[in-house]
């Protein structure tokens, strides 16, 4: 007869089985092409280090790959995943062709994107981390 302080062998199995789950990435469920993964990695650095300590990690060889798409705090211009090109002229918009492709940037490409994430507001914050995890749901209030 097992007491109340016995360990059951099958919830510490259990236990390991989930906790395992839990704390490992599952590589195969990342579904992208294969020059998408700096971007990815820059945008998610925790699943980064758990690649750098997974000997299974099918990305090693992302890891040393700096890459942002453009629209990160912190994304240098040559970092960015494509430097924008106006073969054209800058007269009469702007005052020289670094502007011309700055601006072009801000209007046309990942800038315009970093422009409106900076334009984002919270609205309201729970109170428990817990809760967090609906911070991308949507009311529609279309129909009221």
């Amino acid at each position: 007869m097992m007491k109340s302080h016995d360990v059951d062998l099958k919830s510490i199995y259990l236990f390991i089985l989930t906790v395992d789950t839990v704390i490992c990435f599952s590589w195969n469920t990342l579904n992208l092409p294969k020059e998408h993964i700096p971007y990815f990695f820059n945008n998610n650095p925790d699943i980064k280090e758990e690649c750098k300590r997974d000997e299974k990690c099918p990305f090693q060889d992302s890891l040393s790959i700096q890459k942002c798409w453009g629209y990160e705090e912190k994304c240098p211009s040559d970092q960015r995943m494509i430097a924008p090109s106006c073969p054209g002229g800058s007269r009469g918009w702007a005052k020289d062709k670094a502007t011309q492709v700055h601006e072009f940037w801000k209007a046309a490409d990942f800038g315009y994107m970093k422009e409106r994430r900076n334009e984002l507001k919270v609205i309201c914050q729970p109170e428990s981390e817990v809760l967090t995890f609906g911070k991308y749901s949507g009311l529609n209030f279309r129909s009221l």
